[in-house]
């Protein structure tokens, strides 16, 4: 939560930037994050009245919203590549990707979006998704398994983990 803070932080440093140097040393940031349009109480962005929003230190176009809908997003992540958003839509769990420009949204997978990783052996991009939800009385959720799905290949899935309960915030 921090190193995110502090990422839109130098974000909001670098965008008065002249363009003549990159603020990042020639490398361009996105950020990606959920909007509450709620009540304006939902620190958490575990409600319905959400946005998916994202910035991009490139096109000079300032925040903008990814999806025009409100609804009950969670936890995006952008793709190594930069060019995608994955999230998750709850109930029932679903793991759905779109372009940064919002366009092509679909579904990957059954359950939740963790982690995403591109393996630098063959450029492939995987994400990784909790399933086998368990109950619990913490605001943490708890699954019993973790899959990896390629992103351009949703039939292709790994089981990664199995053996005890894990938990995502």
């Amino acid at each position: 939560m921090v190193w995110a803070g502090l990422l839109f932080f130098s974000a909001l440093s670098c965008a008065g930037n002249d363009g003549e140097k990159d603020c990042w040393a020639g490398s361009r940031a996105r950020v990606v994050w959920l909007q509450d349009h709620g009540d304006g109480r939902d620190v958490l962005a575990r409600g319905n009245r959400l946005k998916l929003m994202g910035w991009d230190s490139a096109d000079r176009r300032g925040e903008r919203t990814i999806l025009p809908d409100i609804g009950p997003y969670r936890k995006p992540l952008i793709s190594p590549g930069g060019d995608r958003i994955v999230f998750s839509l709850p109930d029932p769990d679903r793991v759905m990707v779109v372009h940064w420009n919002g366009k092509n949204l679909r579904s990957v997978a059954e359950g939740v979006a963790v982690d995403l990783w591109r393996d630098p052996a063959t450029g492939h991009e995987w994400v990784y998704v909790a399933r086998d939800p368990r109950p619990t009385d913490s605001v943490n959720e708890r699954f019993g398994q973790i899959v990896r799905i390629r992103l351009d290949s949703p039939g292709e899935t790994e089981q990664v983990w199995d053996q005890t309960v894990v938990g995502r915030v």
